[in-house]
């Protein structure tokens, strides 16, 4: 009798340190092939990336302090107000020396921060998921872009916002642009942060890792569909397609909708309806790597995704040295405590599934990779936690 609840209590525990063995990818080993890469720092966390035109857009969340939020018994914390606002980059020159300049916003509302997660464009427009917290909530931005002819410069000008209630704080990932005024979001994490910020308490930190591993399987993460541009989510958008245990990247080939599973390391192409609906989904692997956020490049037929190579290393090990050294952000290279992070740029071809490898670096530059892009004889990865991007030969 004892025993009655020790069994079930044993088998439970078993369960979650398999998946989590599994999940965290516990000794995998990866062979970098460093190619020949080259760190172009100035922006803090560029989750996504994507191209216009041939031109390498970027948005940055700007401080890790707000999407690695400190509790608020923690010495560090400040207030979130004080936190610097992000801004949209340009990766210029990227055959000869880049850079990432800052591209010039006009028009965007008076008070409203601005820290870009993930990206969307249908033409010359483009969306960016905004998580404000304190100075605007949870947005979803639109802008019209435009490049000077002489300079090659590009600016934006603020056209609309639609704005998502308390709940959705935090959550929304990427965004996937249909048209000027229709678009799908997905949401990574099944409970919302607090206006506030992101609590790093001890507890916080065990519910994360325990909804990461979820060795049942349990599906709390959706799918968006928003129809309108300006407003507010309740009138304008709804759950669509299935729910998964956590949705991320978003990308459309204008007829398919991509949505990508990262506990299954499965992208999803979607059929929609007449009415947007997203309908008969089909698996494609991204095995043997982790993805993250996707964008479809139209010259080539193909997904690009980049992310972390080796969860463990990379989750566990170097980002959390971070996480217990709140103030001392990634600046490029091994963490304090000499952990790398190895990190890596795929396409997958969606109608034959065939994946491809193009880089796989051992993290020396940069750490934390979660977008890539190429553009012509270039790959371009972002990273949603570390300093700059790393341009390398495609």
């Amino acid at each position: 009798m004892k025993w009655a609840f020790a069994i079930p209590f044993l088998a439970v525990l078993g369960a979650w340190l398999y998946s989590g063995y599994t999940t965290f990818e516990v000794g995998k080993k990866v062979q970098p092939t460093n190619s020949n890469c080259k760190a172009v720092r100035g922006a803090q966390g560029v989750e996504d990336l994507v191209v216009w035109k041939d031109n390498v857009l970027a948005g940055n969340l700007a401080s890790t302090e707000l999407w690695l939020w400190p509790g608020k018994n923690d010495p560090s914390f400040t207030d979130p107000a004080s936190v610097k606002s992000g801004s949209i980059y340009h990766v210029r020159n990227l055959e000869t020396d880049p850079v990432l300049e800052k591209v010039k916003i006009t028009g965007f509302p008076e008070g409203v921060a601005l820290h870009a997660h993930g990206l969307g464009l249908f033409e010359d427009y483009l969306f960016a998921i905004n998580h404000a917290y304190t100075k605007g909530g949870e947005r979803v931005e639109k802008f019209k872009i435009s490049q000077e002819e002489s300079s090659g410069k590009i600016s934006l000008t603020y056209v609309s916002s639609v704005t998502f209630p308390e709940d959705h704080m935090g959550i929304i990932n990427d965004i996937a642009a249909f048209s000027q005024d229709e678009f799908y979001v997905s949401t990574w994490l099944p409970w919302a942060d607090s206006l506030r910020g992101r609590s790093l308490s001890p507890i916080s930190k065990i519910i994360n890792i325990l909804y990461l591993i979820n060795p049942f399987g349990v599906k709390w993460t959706w799918l968006i569909h928003c129809r309108g541009s300006s407003g507010k989510s309740e009138s304008l958008c709804h759950e669509t397609g299935p729910k998964a245990e956590m949705w991320n990247g978003m990308t459309t080939d204008g007829k398919k909708i991509y949505a990508y599973s990262l506990t299954k390391n499965t992208v999803f192409a979607f059929d929609r309806t007449k009415d947007g609906e997203l309908v008969n989904p089909k698996p494609i692997s991204l095995a043997p790597h982790f993805g993250d956020n996707i964008e479809y490049n139209p010259k080539d037929g193909q997904l690009w995704t980049g992310g972390m190579a080796t969860l463990f290393d990379c989750y566990i090990l170097w980002v959390g040295d971070y996480e217990h050294s709140i103030g001392v952000l990634p600046k490029g290279g091994p963490s304090p405590s000499g952990a790398k992070c190895p990190i890596h740029s795929s396409s997958v071809d969606p109608k034959t599934g065939k994946v491809t490898n193009h880089v796989l670096h051992d993290g020396s530059l940069l750490g934390g990779a979660s977008a890539s892009v190429k553009v012509g004889n270039k790959i371009v990865i972002g990273t949603w936690i570390d300093d700059g991007v790393l341009v390398c030969d495609a």
